[in-house]
């Protein structure tokens, strides 16, 4: 929501160096609450596991963290931006002679078709 807020002061012509600062502070208040929530919640979850089990956590958090530090590194997937689509990855349309999906069940209280 905090996002939201400072986004909005797009559609203000005239806005202060320290509203865009304080908006921007509350974003990271937040983030910072969210973070320090979740490493507790995960002191917590670890401190229930047995040794062996310790050390399978470990490693995934670890991998989780690599994943979600290069997810934002490399920015947003393909074709998943601000482009064109891309029309030769799109599925042909329905009723070619290349349509070989099934077709969807009958409605209720519809006679099954005969073939």
């Amino acid at each position: 929501m905090s996002k939201d807020n400072l986004f909005a002061l797009l559609s203000i012509s005239k806005v202060s160096d320290s509203m865009i600062r304080m908006k921007a502070n509350q974003i990271g208040e937040l983030e910072a609450k969210l973070n320090q929530n979740t490493f507790q919640h995960f002191t917590k979850l670890r401190a229930i596991c047995s040794d062996e089990q310790k050390n399978k956590f470990d490693s995934i958090i670890q991998d989780v963290l690599k994943r979600i530090g290069n997810q934002r590194a490399q920015g947003p997937p393909p074709d998943k931006g601000f482009g064109p689509p891309d029309r030769e990855k799109r599925p042909p349309p329905p009723g070619g002679p290349e349509d070989d999906r099934i077709p969807p069940p009958p409605k209720r209280g519809d006679p099954r078709p005969m073939e």
